[in-house]
C-alpha cells in the first residue's frame, strides 16, 4: 500500500507549481501553502489531507515534495543500475548500502522511477564508547 501512495505522491509532486508550496532550505524543509492543500484534497479525492486517516498519505507526499524540489541529482544521491545511492557530501563518494531515511529514499525511487524498496529499520544503536567497552582487545 505505501509503494502505491509514494507512486502518488510523485505523481501529485510532478504537476504542482512554486505557488503551491514553501521550502525553507536552513530547516530542509518543505510545506503545502494553502492551495497546495486544496489541490492536494482534489487530486487524492479526500476531504481533508490532514485527516489522521490520511496520515501515511501526507508523509508520502511531504517525501515527494522533498525528492523533487529540495534533494538534486548528482550532488545529494545519484541513479545507478536503477539504484539511488547516496552521495557523502565530503568525499562525493556513494555511501554503498546505505538509504536515506524515514521514506525519503522510497520516494527518490519513486522520482527516478526506481523499483521502489522497502525502508529500513534501525534495530539498534550503540555509541562508538559503549561499543568499543564491550571487547578486551581489538
Amino acid at each position: 500500500k505505501e509503494k502505491k501512495f509514494y507512486m502518488d505522491a510523485n505523481r501529485f509532486a510532478k504537476i504542482l507549481k512554486p505557488h503551491h508550496y514553501i521550502i525553507d532550505l536552513k530547516a530542509n524543509s518543505i510545506e503545502l501553502t494553502e492551495e497546495g492543500i486544496k489541490k492536494g484534497e482534489n487530486f487524492f479525492k479526500i476531504p481533508n489531507l490532514y485527516d489522521s486517516n490520511n496520515i501515511v498519505l501526507l508523509h508520502c507526499i511531504k517525501n515527494a515534495l522533498k525528492a523533487h524540489f529540495i534533494m538534486n541529482k548528482n550532488k545529494d544521491y545519484l541513479v545507478y543500475k536503477n539504484n539511488v545511492l547516496i552521495i557523502d557530501q565530503f568525499t562525493g563518494r556513494t555511501l554503498e548500502g546505505r538509504q536515506f531515511s524515514d521514506g525519503l529514499h522510497q520516494a527518490l525511487e519513486a522520482k527516478e522511477g526506481c523499483i521502489i524498496k522497502e525502508e529500513t529499520e534501525i534495530a539498534a544503536t550503540i555509541t562508538y564508547q559503549n561499543f568499543f567497552r564491550i571487547y578486551k582487545k581489538i
